[in-house]
């Protein structure tokens, strides 16, 4: 994994807490929660849950989304994996689904900033909300 240095910042900036340095000829690089690209899993043996993340987290304004094959393993519990060091917009992601436990692994899709695996308590919260 080669790091930007938007990348390499985030991360200082999180884990050690080191202030971004931007130099004067660059912008910041920021990027909004809706330009992260995000990686959509099917965990669960019940067809069409990633589009269903999908489709929720576009209705909510983000669009750079895609869907990947479903994981090997039955998950109960949703997985967002932080590809590259964004734990803020994955914190944003964790809050809007109101579900899953934040990984920092690069384990998931690794074209994507953040990958979700739907596990069966994206089930849970949909069936409560009917």
């Amino acid at each position: 994994w080669i790091m930007s240095r938007q990348q390499k910042n985030t991360i200082m900036e999180q884990f050690f807490d080191q202030e971004q340095q931007i130099q004067p000829w660059t912008n910041s690089g920021n990027i909004s929660a809706q330009g992260v690209r995000i990686a959509i899993q099917n965990a669960t043996n019940e067809p069409g849950l990633a589009r269903e993340v999908a489709n929720y987290l576009i209705e909510n304004n983000y669009s750079n989304i895609y869907l990947i094959e479903n994981y090997s393993r039955n998950l109960e519990t949703t997985e967002i994996i932080v590809q590259k060091g964004d734990f803020d917009s994955a914190n944003q992601i964790k809050d809007l689904l109101g579900i899953g436990n934040l990984e920092g692994t690069s384990t998931g899709s690794l074209d994507s900033d953040i990958t979700i695996r739907v596990g069966s308590d994206w089930l849970e919260t949909v069936n409560s909300e009917q």
